[in-house]
């Protein structure tokens, strides 16, 4: 399990009150999955969905820059997290292309790797695990 934050120093995940039903610390099984929904959830300037035919994650660069503009300078922190702890929260609708695993009690991050926020984006991209769509 994985969380991502654009907050480096969190040594303890707490639930917190979600749109959904209850309280919980949210964690997903792909890192990127984490990196984009830690990211990309702050700017309503960019969104991110899938590619109806392949499934691939993408990104929409809604004003020309916005990507780059948002992440220069910022750093991302990718925490790993005790599966046993996460169950997987399935209903009609979750913010996560992967659904959600959640847990209803603190958590405490196993390891954490910190890297800048457009390295990151940069790397996955060239990874082609994330396409990048500039109007």
């Amino acid at each position: 399990m994985f969380h991502a934050s654009m907050d480096p120093s969190i040594t303890l995940l707490t639930p917190k009150e979600s749109t959904q039903q209850g309280s919980y610390v949210y964690a997903g099984i792909d890192p990127v999955d984490c990196f984009t929904m830690a990211t990309f959830r702050l700017s309503t300037l960019f969104r991110r969905q899938r590619e109806k035919e392949t499934g691939k994650r993408q990104i929409i660069d809604v004003f020309p820059g916005t990507i780059e503009k948002t992440l220069q300078d910022k750093f991302v922190t990718i925490y790993r997290l005790p599966e046993q702890q996460f169950f997987e929260y399935v209903r009609s609708a979750t913010s996560s292309p992967n659904r959600e695993w959640v847990s209803k009690d603190k958590v405490i991050p196993q390891e954490e790797v910190t890297f800048e926020a457009m390295d990151l984006l940069n790397y996955i991209k060239s990874r082609g695990l994330l396409n990048v769509i500039k109007p």
